[in-house]
């Protein structure tokens, strides 16, 4: 992907370098065509961590490694989930001051969240019942739930839902307003209260989601053996066993999205129109967010709310798969260590019967 995003920025340069330059020469390239720094941000980057191996890991560490060592006006911004920072220690090993310089992206407080919610009803022409103040303070208890602070992703997942709510039971009809203007509405002190936490915005969402989603199923393929589970299972493919959001590989080869092959045991038994019909429902309903090669859930948000709607089989197996993808990583770091881990017979034991499913 580093390689991919610098090629593309290089393809529009009037005199290309041979193909086989090197990470630091394509990045000196474009400072001396832009005379400007170049940046590059790696987001999410716990995902090396939680889906990559040992010798993407190494690779990736060698690129950097020649980056800083070509001493280039190169920013390089790595940004890492908390919970996954001490993941990066064996990568301050080789490259000593990757903590020299970093930040922790504090949650806001209520006093920010109140002017970023007065700033942006104002923006989009919503108005709230007075007094304003006390209204801002329900809609952030809501989205905090009494905890100090508030997560951005919630707070733009509760706001998304709340608004397209009012705008339905305001505009039945919808309106025909031109590109750039909103119509007007107002939040009142019931709909706030009616509306519920974070936890009910997402859970009931969801859970309509999977119900129109089934529903359209049966009316759009009445005779193919769709399994009962299979939204459940399509939409737990994108959640990690850590609740965390999973990439998924695919392809769309005429008009059939088609998942990778090291991928598609996570998804049910389905036809290819069967799995991009319902692929294709779940983009509409914003819930899964695609590239050019690759599908992902919209929000960490929702992952962690299909998580939170696992059956006790699917919280089994995903504990099942998330031992043995540890098990595997943990045997392909240690080979080069000359004592090699495997997994025991009691381990492999509590693993068997998991085996066929």
């Amino acid at each position: 992907s580093l390689h991919k995003a610098l090629d593309a920025v290089r393809a529009g340069i009037a005199a290309p370098a041979p193909a086989h330059i090197t990470t630091p020469g394509k990045i000196e390239q474009l400072y001396s065509h832009f005379l400007r720094p170049v940046f590059l941000i790696f987001d999410q980057f716990e995902e090396l961590y939680v889906f990559g191996d040992a010798s993407e890991r190494a690779t990736f560490v060698e690129e950097l490694k020649s980056i800083l060592e070509a001493e280039l006006p190169c920013t390089i911004l790595l940004s890492v989930r908390e919970e996954y920072l001490g993941r990066l220690y064996p990568l301050e090993k080789e490259i000593p001051s990757l903590f020299n310089f970093r930040m922790r992206v504090e949650r806001m407080d209520a006093a920010h969240v109140t002017e970023v919610l007065s700033e942006s009803f104002r923006q989009f022409n919503i108005g709230v019942e007075p007094p304003a103040p006390e209204r801002f303070g329900e809609i952030i208890e809501n989205v905090s739930q009494g905890r100090s602070g508030i997560e951005l992703p919630y707070l733009q997942v509760y706001l998304d839902r709340l608004y397209r709510e009012d705008h339905a039971g305001s505009y039945p009809g919808g309106t025909d307003l031109p590109e750039g203007q909103w119509p007007p509405l107002t939040f009142s002190k019931a709909e706030i209260a009616d509306f519920g936490t974070i936890t009910d915005v997402l859970d009931n969402f969801l859970r309509e989601q999977r119900d129109a989603l089934r529903g359209a199923l049966l009316a759009k393929f009445p005779k193919a053996k769709v399994p009962e589970n299979a939204v459940d299972q399509l939409l737990d493919a994108f959640v990690s066993a850590e609740g965390t959001k999973r990439p998924i590989s695919v392809l769309r080869e005429q008009g059939l999205v088609v998942v990778a092959e090291r991928q598609r045991a996570l998804f049910p038994p389905v036809s290819a129109e069967v799995l991009t019909y319902c692929i294709e429902r779940l983009e509409q309903a914003r819930l899964l967010r695609s590239g050019e090669t690759s599908l992902e859930l919209a929000h960490d948000t929702l992952a962690l709310a299909i998580e939170k709607q696992r059956s006790a089989e699917q919280r089994q197996l995903a504990e099942v798969r998330r031992r043995i993808e540890t098990g595997y990583r943990e045997h392909a770091d240690s080979l080069q260590s000359g004592n090699p881990y495997y997994f025991d017979k009691g381990q492999l034991a509590r693993i068997e019967p998991f085996l066929p499913k």
